[in-house]
């Protein structure tokens, strides 16, 4: 019997960190990290675009919008890499660091709001991404 694909989940967020910071052109931080979904259909499916918005400490810093092309089998796990940088010159606007500074440990709290497209047979999905942590920024 037939039935109907069913979308992607979006499960959680993996491996997450805050790999650098710069302050050259204005504070920004780099975030990598692994969003995992899962494929309940034993059809394979593909990644085409991300979509994100990022909040830091409450603000949104940025909006992510990229193609990719990553295979998402069926019935399995799949890990979509992210790498973006995250300008924050409003979360830090009046952040000069000084030397005592730099070592003292920050906790970031961080928001990614928005979806993933996947092609799964001949149809076109957007899987909602909703996630909520924190990490430590380290200089």
């Amino acid at each position: 019997s037939c039935s109907q694909p069913r979308s992607p989940e979006f499960r959680s967020m993996e491996n997450v960190q805050f790999k650098s910071a710069s302050f050259l052109n204005g504070p920004s931080v780099t975030l990598v990290g692994d969003a995992v979904f899962y494929n309940p259909n034993t059809l394979g499916a593909q990644v085409t675009e991300v979509d994100l918005e990022v909040f830091v400490n409450g603000k949104k810093v940025t909006r992510v919008k990229q193609d990719v092309s990553i295979a998402m089998k069926g019935k399995a796990k799949c890990r979509l890499p992210l790498n973006f940088e995250i300008p924050i010159e409003e979360v830090f606007k009046d952040f000069k660091p000084t030397l005592g500074e730099i070592f003292k440990k920050r906790i970031i709290e961080y928001k990614l709001i928005g979806s993933i497209k996947v092609g799964l047979g001949n149809l076109e999905l957007k899987v909602p991404v909703e996630y909520e942590d924190e990490e430590e920024l380290k200089f």
